[in-house]
């Protein structure tokens, strides 16, 4: 029986309590006209490639100390990711769990190849895909499939999720991870309350 496993954070961020002045101190490391006229020089890719590796390293320790502690997860072998990004999650991961095999998906051809070329390896590698258009090379592919931070940029959601069930195989997982986002809330009670 195919199972679904949802990991919400919440992610609040309360700046009531400080100055934005303070919180830009705390922030920049560096001359603040050199972090803007370097922001403002960097392409919108150089950009989301920044944010994917600071979502990656957002809330690991905690994702992955629970993952580790599933006992369904010790027995896995095969984990597919759908919206890798550029990959930075799903390596981070497979250093963790040397003894399974990862598959990244991600949409956007750039955050592919940065995926390959940073972090490809044995037992690691990332194909262009979209998590909204059904790939029949998928089919029952995977024990785990993984959205991380995913569904919440998707417009059909659903969809996605009826596509994931193909992936998995007869015994497997869908594993969700992210975020709590209040204004999302609606959409995501939607989400929880449909069988699949």
């Amino acid at each position: 029986m195919k199972k679904i496993l949802m990991l919400f954070f919440s992610l609040i961020i309360s700046t009531s309590s400080l100055n934005a002045e303070v919180s830009l101190r705390h922030l920049l490391q560096y001359d603040k006209e050199i972090c803007l006229e370097r922001l403002e020089q960097a392409t919108t890719e150089e950009l989301w490639d920044a944010f994917l590796q600071g979502q990656a390293e957002l809330f690991f320790e905690p994702e992955f100390h629970w993952i580790a502690t599933q006992d369904w997860w010790k027995e896995v072998k095969s984990i597919l990711e759908i919206g890798s990004g550029n990959g930075a999650y799903l390596s981070r991961l497979a250093d963790q769990f040397q003894d399974k095999i990862f598959l990244g998906v991600e949409k956007l051809p750039l955050s592919v190849r940065q995926a390959n070329e940073r972090y490809a390896r044995d037992r690691v590698e990332f194909q262009e895909g979209d998590a909204e258009i059904f790939n029949e090379q998928l089919t029952n592919s995977a024990e785990v499939v993984l959205f991380r931070l995913t569904l919440q940029h998707l417009k059909k959601p659903l969809l996605a999720l009826q596509n994931t069930w193909d992936y998995l195989l007869s015994n497997g997982y869908v594993l969700i991870i992210d975020s709590c986002d209040s204004a999302k809330k609606p959409r995501i009670q939607l989400l929880l309350s449909i069988k699949l």
